[in-house]
């Protein structure tokens, strides 16, 4: 989510700033009915009572979305972004609001009044032939629980004469390569990611194509970079025209999938008549916040998530296969309130983690030497720069930010736990693979700055852990450097499954590298990193692209005249020096840049 707010020194008091809110939201419901929006509030509803969270900030984003025009001034952009946003963290920052802060009384039972409660409604779409008993019990579940063997799958689009696997994916937000314990980061605590690294493999080069949440998921689903899938605004999925090429279609219509999807969806639904809960057998989305209630019970976002995943296995039909993408929100920050780590919601037991401990800080950091190297069109004003100010602008902030950062850290790893034990419980493991990666890496304030979009190796970089009984024992355990890609992930699944890949994907298949004796020998040596978010300005977030290999990377400023910098990745891993303009990298500046352009084309 893409958040600008003023300079300190323009910004209101706190309590003018929510008078403000609440005063727009008034407005807003009087403009919406007097411009006959009741069909907009009625399919809201009808989200909210099929277990979707009732977004008021829906109404703000229809009397907004002109603002964001082609001809709309970087002004014009910015208001509208920070009334959209500031609406919408109206319902959502609850605990701030209220000063209820969800674990400051334990005791307690009395829920926050705009704790968003998604117990109404039908939680998931069923597959039909799922049928309740009188006892509300499914048939299939009881042969399910537990479930050691699922049967053969005859479907002619299976392609490989293995048994088709059943695929989970454990997929955080805004979540780098090194938040890990296996990665040796000094603080952080992954102790049951690291014990599944120690069953599978761990790709220290993972990228992502795109850093941004809703384009990397994009990405996710059609194994596309975003120059084909042109998912580029917020809540604006264009890939649902082509949704019968991604993973989740094919899986349903070739290979006879339980498919589902639990956790952040962050697209629009309805989109040109198309909702996205009847491409899934199951789903719940849930998302913009760390604490939810159901039937007046509290669940942090992470305990929640896999919740929602357990009753996926519960209702899924035992004589299928499946596939479930399970998105957990945190550790992503809610907001940008200024107090240290207000962003952040942990579990009251997990708030004594890391008290007696101090978080390294980035290097460049004192005296904002990194920032300062940075070109020159990045200002005061760019949406990171913000961010980094408001959350960790002092040591205070950053220390709070991070240890904050690092208990939902810890709250996913638990609640992947859970959901591994789960399908130990089941019998499940051997004929299942598990993808434990992210959206996008994130700035903890490198190059003075808190985020992602640019092609730093903090923002690009994100970590994937692959599990998959058909690994050979010599690979179980192993580290890989290959680059692995987001896009990649799509092709991974099919494989997984057995089925074809269609020609619109543009990835590989990742188990190419454990399966294949010359799959690293033909693996890609470099890849196109592109930015191509321009509806917030040139100033506020630039768009970029960037030709990324292990020995140097080139980076492209398109909004900037075609602006260069050229780093030694050997010399220089933390990028700090740009060399673009020395003489001895004079011919390898004008190869790169030869070479980005010819994958440029090669991507549409």
């Amino acid at each position: 989510m893409v958040r600008r707010r003023q300079e300190t020194d323009e910004v209101s008091s706190s309590s003018s700033r929510w008078k403000f809110i609440y005063g727009a939201m008034i407005l807003i419901a009087v403009a919406a009915a007097s411009l006959n929006t009741i069909q907009g509030v009625q399919d809201m509803h009808h989200r909210h009572e099929r277990g979707g969270i009732l977004d008021l900030g829906d109404l703000v984003r229809q009397s907004t979305d002109h603002l964001i025009a082609e001809d709309a001034t970087e002004k014009d952009r910015f208001d509208a972004l920070s009334t959209e946003i500031d609406v919408e963290e109206m319902q959502r920052l609850n605990d701030v609001l209220f000063k209820n802060k969800v674990g400051e009384d334990e005791n307690s039972t009395d829920l926050d009044p705009m704790l968003p409660d998604i117990s109404q409604g039908d939680e998931e779409k069923q597959d039909p032939s799922i049928v309740a008993g009188e006892d509300g019990s499914h048939d299939n579940e009881k042969e399910a629980t537990p479930q050691t063997e699922q049967e053969g799958n005859s479907n002619n689009n299976i392609q490989n004469d293995h048994k088709p696997l059943n695929v989970l994916i454990l997929y955080p937000d805004d979540w780098r390569h090194d938040t890990i314990g296996a990665a040796g980061t000094q603080i952080v605590r992954t102790p049951n990611l690291d014990a599944l690294a120690k069953r599978g493999i761990r790709f220290t080069h993972n990228c992502v194509t795109t850093s941004i949440c809703w384009v990397s998921r994009g990405t996710l689903f059609t194994g596309q970079y975003a120059s084909r899938h042109k998912a580029l605004k917020l809540r604006d999925p264009y890939f649902y025209n082509s949704w019968n090429t991604s993973w989740p279609y094919l899986l349903q219509s070739k290979g006879d999938y339980f498919v589902g999807h639990v956790g952040k969806w962050q697209y629009r639904s309805p989109w040109n008549n198309m909702e996205a809960r009847d491409f899934f057998n199951f789903t719940h989305f849930h998302e913009g916040t760390h604490w939810y209630a159901e039937k007046r019970v509290k669940y942090h976002a992470s305990d929640f998530s896999a919740k929602k995943t357990i009753e996926f296995l519960d209702v899924r039909p035992a004589d299928k296969p499946f596939a479930l993408t399970v998105a957990f929100y945190p550790p992503k920050a809610v907001g940008d309130a200024p107090e240290p780590g207000g962003q952040y919601f942990p579990k009251p037991e997990h708030m004594s983690l890391f008290v007696n401990e101090t978080v390294p800080y980035p290097i460049g950091r004192e005296n904002d030497e990194s920032w300062k190297k940075l070109p020159e069109f990045f200002t005061e004003r760019n949406m990171a720069r913000h961010r980094h100010k408001t959350r960790m602008g002092n040591n205070t902030q950053y220390q709070a930010s991070m240890k904050y950062y690092y208990r939902l850290v810890y709250s996913i790893d638990e609640a992947c736990s859970k959901i591994i034990d789960e399908l130990e419980k089941r019998g499940l493991m051997d004929n299942t693979m598990i993808i434990f990666t992210t959206d996008n890496g994130f700035f903890h304030g490198e190059h003075g700055m808190s985020g992602k979009w640019y092609p730093h190796e903090e923002s690009i970089r994100v970590p994937l852990i692959v599990y998959d009984p058909r690994m050979p024992k010599e690979k179980i355990g192993t580290l890989d450097d290959s680059f692995t890609l987001n896009v990649d992930l799509a092709e991974t699944i099919l494989g997984a499954a057995g089925i074809t890949v269609p020609d619109s994907m543009q990835g590989r298949d990742i188990s190419d590298l454990y399966l294949k004796a010359d799959g690293k020998r033909t693996w890609r040596k470099e890849f196109i990193y592109e930015h191509l978010l321009d509806q917030f300005g040139k100033e506020l977030g630039p768009t970029s692209m960037a030709l990324v290999r292990k020995d140097f990377k080139y980076f492209v400023w398109p909004q900037h005249g075609n602006y260069e910098q050229l780093f030694d990745m050997n010399k220089d891993p933390f990028e700090q020096e740009d060399v673009a303009n020395k003489p001895e990298h004079t011919e390898l500046k004008i190869e790169m840049k030869s070479r980005l352009q010819e994958l440029k084309s090669s991507i549409l």
